[in-house]
């Protein structure tokens, strides 16, 4: 395999990503991204499909409570192996988490 074609596989060879934004009534907006990347073949790392999304209302003009998923397509997945150094494969795991804000 010539170098240059070594080098296309440690890149996917498809991607795809939406990101929408909404403003609803009641002061809400909701963010939302969808994304899919294709598998790495020479790093043994398999495509996957996942999405984000962030709802947030604001009561009053200066305090925005949100909550938002993370990674919700799959329990957790693998976006790439350590190629230089030896260090351990990590894994990207959902996550929710809720925020308040305030702005004096």
């Amino acid at each position: 395999m010539a170098s240059n074609e070594a080098a296309e596989d440690r890149d996917p060879r498809h991607q795809f990503g939406l990101t929408t934004q909404f403003d609803l009534p009641n002061n809400i907006e909701i963010d939302d991204t969808v994304r899919a990347v294709d598998r790495l073949s020479e790093r043994s790392v398999s495509g996957y499909a996942t999405a984000d999304l962030r709802v947030s209302w604001r009561p009053r003009e200066n305090i925005e409570l949100s909550i938002v998923g993370q990674n919700l397509g799959q329990p957790r997945h693998k976006e790439f192996t350590p190629e230089f150094l030896s260090t351990q494969e990590t894994e990207i795991e959902r996550s929710i988490y809720g925020g308040i804000k305030v702005n004096f």
